[in-house]
């Protein structure tokens, strides 16, 4: 069944293809992410549990479901007529990066400050173990406003990415951006804010060349794997910082492998009924944190899910897990109808020129890549909201701040007389 599954959505990836004529449609790399995923989980053989057939039909249904919906959407109903981005914007846009990578170094002692006292606090010795404990049991509380400095590093880093007009100092700062953001990311031992911020990164410059370069996606996918290469042996998840880098290559090597794979055998348990308690709610969790806000007394549900053996111990459940705990098989398909929906609306309008929906795109395409261990869409609509704001925000901004000119001197020019 697996081997079906995973021919189907290579067929699936193939009619995309044709359908939209591009490899960067949302449809096509979804179906393609998830060919790549069972196919790697048939090459795997007996390292995972085996997987029912009725959750191979789940995740067929959720990749014909996220095809239909990117077929709803019609380039003719989206696209407008492109419209160059107008140079007086572009250029406050990047003053206003300029003036984001200024805050961010100067924020970066008082980082530090906060980051080395939680590791004080924390009872793990390694000072990148107890950050990255603390992140993990209570993000929000441990990090205070410097929660929201990442994901602003993040979506600078995109809107960089999005409105670079190639001169030489725009890549300079596009660069400089990527790379302090990355290195507020690197110091907590967080490998999905540096995944993100490096997919949405390429995805951007592919779609806006209208190409896939690609000694840009093997130097993005070689910083991928340093960035997932050393948190695994500092925080020995399948490495061990006393061994040499060829004898952690085997360990490492499992623990990529266990962290793209294992979700999906773990969302098998949750259908068969052997996975542990989870409550229904789960998916929206973010509507219950907003919901305490205004009565303490709601529970918000626990931001991590329990473990399961798959065989290994894991939490990670992949995007269908929430839906499916809270509204059964129709639940994911029409959960997976309009991301879809929403995902080909902003390709077309990227395509159509919008810098914001460029930015948007590039951020649902690593939505897309990590959708095997997590679902960045409903469960992260808290961080999803404030980045439509922030990003809204900047482009406003730039569009309404008042414009000065300078004023030159009058053309002298010859006044003709009709006869």
């Amino acid at each position: 069944m697996l081997i079906f599954g995973a021919l189907t959505l290579a067929l699936l990836f193939i009619v995309n293809q044709r359908l939209h004529a591009s490899y960067l449609h949302p449809a096509c790399l979804f179906s393609g992410m998830w060919f790549a995923l069972l196919t790697g989980l048939i090459l795997a053989g007996d390292a995972f549990n085996p997987i029912s057939g009725v959750t191979v039909l789940i995740y067929l249904s959720g990749a014909l479901s996220f095809t239909l919906g990117g077929r709803l959407v019609t380039r003719s109903a989206v696209r407008r007529p492109r419209l160059p981005q107008p140079a007086f914007e572009v250029k406050r846009i990047g003053r206003m990066i300029d003036a984001g990578i200024c805050i961010l170094l100067a924020l970066l002692p008082f980082y530090w400050s906060r980051l080395s006292m939680i590791a004080e606090i924390s009872a793990h010795h390694v000072f990148l173990t107890g950050v990255r404990a603390a992140m993990v049991e209570n993000q929000k509380d441990s990090f205070g406003v410097f929660t929201y400095v990442l994901s602003a590093g993040m979506l600078l880093s995109l809107i960089a990415a999005a409105v670079d007009d190639g001169s030489w100092w725009a890549r300079i700062r596009t660069v400089a951006i990527i790379a302090i953001t990355l290195g507020y990311y690197a110091v907590t031992g967080s490998r999905l804010g540096s995944e993100v911020t490096l997919i949405g990164v390429a995805a951007v410059g592919c779609l806006r060349s209208n190409r896939l370069y690609v000694g840009r996606l093997l130097l993005a996918g070689s910083l991928l794997l340093v960035i997932f290469t050393v948190p695994a042996i500092i925080l020995n998840k399948g490495g061990d910082s006393r061994l040499s880098i060829s004898d952690n290559a085997g360990g490492v090597a499992g623990s990529m492998r266990m962290y793209l794979l294992s979700g999906l055998v773990a969302f098998d348990q949750v259908v068969t009924g052997s996975a542990p308690y989870m409550r229904p709610e789960y998916s929206l969790r973010p509507f219950y944190r907003a919901a305490q806000v205004l009565d303490s007394t709601i529970e918000v549900p626990p931001q991590n899910l329990p473990f399961t053996q798959v065989p290994e111990s894991g939490n990670i459940y992949s995007i269908y897990c929430g839906y499916y705990l809270g509204f059964g098989s129709p639940g994911i398909c029409i959960a997976m109808l309009i991301i879809g929906i929403a995902l080909a609306w902003i390709y077309e309008r990227a395509r159509a020129g919008s810098s914001q929906a460029t930015v948007f795109y590039g951020l649902g395409v690593s939505f897309i890549l990590i959708s095997g261990a997590a679902d960045p869409f409903l469960s992260g609509m808290s961080f999803n909201i404030q980045a439509v704001l922030f990003v809204y925000m900047v482009f406003l901004v730039a569009r309404l701040a008042p414009r000065h000119q300078k004023l030159g001197r009058p053309r002298v020019g010859r006044l003709v007389l009709a006869s």
